[in-house]
């Protein structure tokens, strides 16, 4: 009986203590376990936390690109604007330049003849008058301003 009690006692020893190891492993997966429930939870806050910062920059990008569009069109119109100026400011050269070789032809051929007046005949005397210029005619130097008006 002796035998069979350390048998046993042996038995309930290498059992017993295969349990306190079972429950050590049980123990340690449980740890690893809750270890692991706890990055996957760090990661699911990660992966919202990265959903929310990529729908903010997908909001900015959309916001930079309306500003983008908005800036384009402005300076469609802006260079359409200039265009305009350009155009505007040749015609003035232009103009100027026709202007000037002008004045320097009647600063060749000196001022305008007396030929170009209109003669008046005296009322009371039924003569003619000198040539001069009645009121309808324009004065000297008058006609640069009637040119510079036309070209703007």
């Amino acid at each position: 009986m002796k035998n069979r009690n350390a048998k046993l006692q042996k038995i309930f020893l290498e059992t017993t203590g295969k349990n306190n190891s079972l429950r050590g492993v049980v123990a340690h997966q449980k740890v690893m376990l809750e270890a692991k429930d706890e990055e996957i939870n760090n990661l699911k806050a990660s992966c919202k936390s990265a959903e929310e910062s990529d729908a903010r920059a997908k909001q900015e990008l959309q916001l930079r690109v309306e500003k983008v569009t908005d800036l384009t069109e402005k300076l469609t119109e802006t260079e359409a604007a200039r265009d305009d100026l350009q155009r505007k400011m040749d015609a003035i050269n232009s103009a100027k330049t026709a202007f000037d070789l002008a004045m320097s032809q009647v600063n060749a051929d000196g001022t305008s003849s007396p030929s170009k007046g209109r003669k008046r005949q005296n009322v009371g005397t039924k003569k003619t008058a000198p040539v001069s210029y009645t009121s309808f005619e324009p004065k000297q130097g008058s006609w640069k301003f009637i040119c510079l008006i036309e070209v703007c």
